[in-house]
């Protein structure tokens, strides 16, 4: 029976850790490569973990699974919500395998709060709220875990610790902690509980790199030469002590297990320039504010409504801390707007506050995404199915031609319709543009504009992230594969995230389901094992309907993620 052990490494970026393979560096994942398959993984548009991890977990493009970033838009409304594991629309490779009647171990994989019922255990991940949160299946292994492992943390937040060397040094310290408290975590399950999939996810790559890309690399123009050599070295430091996990694992799999190894996406410098795109909207016609320039000044109305959204969320806390539980359901019930939601819409709100919408066409809501304000989908919707067609041809032929004003170069490798972008989808769920940037160039916001350098209200250079963030994701990531019937020291082309799904359902002997967007890595197999293990796929296509917009989160909940975003360097 084919068993398959998934290694997770969110950002793991391949020019790095070929460059390190080739030093020397990284003795155990040169193996890997030596004894199977390798290659550079394409990853999501854009590139973060909600989407990425799920499109690796359905094999499906995020408009089937409808996970598109960290947040999504609620059905009917002009607000945005937090999602969670409860939104995707797919089912996930160990629920598939679950039905199979195969044992399976998930730890610490994106998206995958509330934990679902599985054939064996789930251990939720980044969209957990805290340790304190029901974030196991069954819900009697996150005793188990706690009681024999009470430093294990889900996520890392580490906002509060990189703002001296000495603080730095002690997040470093933390990183390497968590590595070997995981890891610890995962031996204990794969020793004490039956699998035949197991996956474990570091995210430690992706922080490290995050805070500590200015100090390793010279062309950052962060970089401070005089940096101690530990923050030059934290980012090797990290992938040599997960080139130890990944040997320690080696050596408690047998033969007829298959290996392998992925990121989710890769990393680089933080981007120099910010896009304003709902300026540009603004400035283009498609969309009103409610409050000018003109009518007050706007430092004094960014004063004021920071004082607002300070005094608000400050109010919210109070009552959520010293009332009952009935009190807060009550406030939740009668209140919704005002209260089971207000922590998000005023910490991740971005440029959807302060929008006249009966005069608004189109506007930008989620991680590089825009959405034309069509009646019947929105509450004052104004545009019907002829203006829509024509509205959006117009903002995408104009978007393709945006031009830096600096470098005279267009800011979008490309502009695409909802059904370009989502395999021919006309979900009205879904956003109608998707935007498509230069990548390690340039940054997409739809927050407004503020003081600083700013050209013709849309471009602002050389912004810095308020958290410090200093490093960002790219779209490669890394895939290795070692197991039977792999050709060995076999370099993959064109593979990408959604693959990985159906390639692992073919090598436990799975049908794959014929609706998923991925395809088997046929080309990482001998031909002898093609022809011995025939492909199986299955007639299964999961019916699409519209989600009601139930909140997972309570307002402490979201309150916690935003802040663990942010110190992640993924909201401001």
């Amino acid at each position: 029976m084919e068993k398959v052990f998934v290694l997770g490494l969110d950002g793991a970026t391949p020019d790095i850790m070929m460059s390190m393979i080739e030093r020397g560096e990284l003795p155990a994942f040169k193996e890997i490569i030596r004894r199977g398959g390798y290659g550079r993984l394409q990853s999501t548009i854009p590139p973060i973990s909600p989407p990425a991890w799920t499109a690796f977990a359905t094999g499906k493009n995020p408009g089937k699974n409808g996970i598109l970033g960290f947040t999504g838009m609620i059905p009917n409304s002009y607000r945005l919500k937090l999602m969670s594991g409860e939104d995707n629309r797919s089912k996930t490779l160990w629920e598939l395998l679950s039905q199979a009647g195969k044992k399976v171990i998930v730890i610490n994989v994106p998206m995958t709060y509330p934990p679902k019922p599985v054939n064996g255990l789930l251990v939720s991940g980044l969209d957990t709220p805290d340790i304190r949160s029901n974030f196991t299946y069954p819900t009697e292994l996150k005793h188990e875990i706690q009681s024999k492992f009470p430093e294990y943390r889900i996520n890392l937040h580490l906002g509060g610790y990189l703002q001296t060397d000495r603080r730095r040094k002690k997040a470093l310290q933390m990183i390497f902690d968590s590595i070997r408290i995981r890891y610890r975590v995962a031996c204990y399950l794969m020793d004490n509980y039956p699998w035949d999939f197991f996956i474990v996810k570091f995210n430690n790559p992706d922080i490290v790199q995050h805070h500590f890309w200015k100090y390793m690399d010279p062309g950052h123009p962060e970089y401070h030469a005089e940096s101690c050599e530990e923050f030059k070295q934290a980012i090797f430091s990290v992938y040599k002590q997960l080139d130890g996990v990944a040997a320690a694992i080696m050596g408690k799999l047998d033969s007829k297990t298959t290996l392998v190894v992925l990121s989710d996406h890769g990393a680089g410098p933080r981007i120099n320039k910010t896009v304003y795109i709902n300026e540009w909207l603004r400035n283009n016609g498609y969309l009103c504010k409610i409050l000018d320039k003109s009518v007050i000044s706007h430092k004094r109305w960014r004063s004021v409504r920071n004082h607002v959204k300070t005094s608000l969320h400050t109010l919210v806390s109070f009552l959520f801390r010293h009332t009952s539980p009935e009190v807060r359901i009550f406030l939740k019930n009668m209140m919704p707007d005002a209260f089971s939601r207000l922590s998000l819409s005023f910490k991740y709100s971005g440029g959807l506050s302060g929008i006249d919408w009966s005069k608004t066409t189109a506007f930008l809501a989620e991680e590089e995404c825009i959405r034309m304000n069509v009646r019947g989908i929105y509450p004052q919707g104004i545009l019907d199915e002829k203006d829509y067609y024509q509205c959006r041809a117009e903002i995408i032929r104009k978007l393709k031609t945006l031009n830096d004003p600096e470098t005279r170069e267009t800011v979008f490798e490309n502009v695409l319709s909802r059904e370009e972008a989502f395999d021919g989808s006309h979900d009205n769920e879904l956003p109608d543009i998707k935007l498509v940037t230069r990548e390690a160039k340039y940054d997409i916001t739809g927050k407004w504009f503020h003081d600083g350098t700013v050209q013709n209200n849309i471009f602002v250079k050389n912004e810095k992230h308020s958290r410090g963030a200093n490093g960002m994701h790219r779209c490669e990531g890394v895939f290795f594969i070692n197991g039977p019937g792999c050709l060995p020291h076999n370099e993959l082309k064109n593979i990408k995230i959604i693959d990985v799904c159906p390639t692992i359902l073919f090598q436990m002997g799975i049908p794959v389901p014929k609706d998923m967007d991925g395809t088997i890595m046929k080309e990482a197999f001998r031909s002898d094992f093609l022809t011995e293990h025939s492909v199986c796929y299955e007639d299964m296509v999961e019916k699409v309907e519209t989600r009601v917009a139930q909140p997972v989160y309570s307002v402490q909940d979201e309150s916690k993620i935003v802040d663990n975003l942010r110190s992640l360097g993924y909201i401001e």
